[in-house]
Parts: structure tokens; C-alpha cells; sequence
């Protein structure tokens, strides 16, 4: 190669990944619009690479990884009939803990991005719905719990109290959920009386 010319392989990060930042750049292991198989592979990677930023709590960083992660998946958003059970059984199993990392990391960035946070889990929600994946209970718990503290960080109250119900159905004995429970009817009850004081103010 020439001094400067570019050999196709895209140089590997300090954290470990290896692979472009947007899928129609990447060549490196073959055609990822044509390959199913291979955007689930480098999924998997990068989603390790961001779980370990997350472990180190670095986490703008880790929700760049699981987003990017996203991308790759989302070249293939149905896969085909033909695909093999394992294949569609290996897909659902990294694009719904990357939906529910995306929104965990949303919710706990130095200021909270909680539209982001209601985007992924209503997502994750849909595919629920819809029959795309089946989600354990557990899951069921995290997803509408952490939509939920989405909406409280937008004031979206009576939503975010629908989905704390459905996550205390999912998710019992969780303490987490019963606590964010216990805080939203205590500010619903607040609001009650402030409401109360201004509108027997308005008629002294």
C-alpha cells in the first residue's frame, strides 16, 4: 500500500471496537446489507464493548456503543422467512437488552434524556405487543418501569402511572418499583391539595 492509502480495514478504538460508526461504511467482514447473520455478530461485539463502559460508569459512552449496536440490527428490521430459528432466537436476544440498556443509560445521564428513555422502551413495548418478542416478566418490569420514570421526568404523570401498575404486575417483589409507586401518589396527592387551596382562594 501506498503511504496514506486506505487498506479497508477500519483501525480498532481504545475501547476495543473495531467496527464504523454507520453500517454503510462497514466492509471489513463483508456486505452487512446482504448479510443478516453478520450485523447480529458485530451487534453482540459492540454491545460487550458497551457493557463494559457501562460497568465503569461512563455513561454517555456505553449509550453511543448500545445505540450504534441498534443500527446494525436495524439494517435488517424484519429478517427473512428463511431465516433459521437460532439466528432469529440470537437477534431478539441482544436487541432487547440493547433496547432496555439504551433507555437505563438515557435515564441516568447527567441530565436526563427522558424522551429517549420513553422512545426505546415504547419500542421494546411494541415488539411486545406485536408478537415480535415474547419478554419474561422480569423484563416486562424493567420496561414499563423505566418508561415510566421517562414520563415522570416529563410530567406525563397519568402515563407514567398506567405503566408503574403494569410493571408492579410484571415485577411484585421488586422494592424499586414499589417505592417510585409510593413517591407518585404522594406528589398526585400534593398536587390534589394545592389545586384544592388555590380554587377555595379563588372564591374568598
Amino acid at each position: 500500500l501506498a503511504e496514506g492509502e486506505d487498506d479497508g480495514v477500519p483501525e480498532q478504538s481504545a475501547d476495543g471496537d473495531k467496527y464504523e460508526d454507520y453500517p454503510e461504511d462497514e466492509t471489513s467482514q463483508g456486505d452487512v446489507n446482504a448479510n443478516p447473520e453478520l450485523c447480529v455478530k458485530i451487534a453482540e461485539e459492540i454491545k460487550g464493548v458497551g457493557t463494559e463502559l457501562f460497568k465503569q460508569k461512563k455513561i454517555a459512552a456505553a449509550l453511543e456503543k448500545f445505540e450504534k449496536s441498534i443500527r446494525y440490527l436495524d439494517l435488517h428490521p424484519v429478517l427473512p422467512e428463511s431465516t433459521a430459528q437460532e439466528l432469529q432466537d440470537r437477534y431478539n436476544a441482544v436487541l432487547t437488552p440493547l433496547l432496555l440498556n439504551c433507555a437505563l443509560c438515557a435515564l441516568r445521564l447527567p441530565k436526563a434524556n427522558n424522551q429517549l428513555a420513553i422512545k426505546y422502551t415504547t419500542r421494546l413495548i411494541d415488539r411486545q405487543d406485536t408478537g415480535k418478542v415474547n419478554l419474561k416478566e422480569e423484563d416486562k418490569g424493567k420496561v414499563y418501569y423505566r418508561r415510566a420514570l421517562g414520563y415522570i421526568g416529563s410530567h406525563q404523570q397519568d402515563e407514567a402511572w398506567a405503566d408503574l401498575q403494569k410493571a408492579k404486575d410484571a415485577a411484585p417483589a421488586d422494592p424499586a418499583i414499589t417505592k417510585e409507586i409510593a413517591t407518585l401518589k404522594e406528589a398526585q396527592e400534593a398536587k390534589k391539595k394545592k389545586e384544592k387551596s388555590a380554587y377555595k382562594k379563588m372564591f374568598q
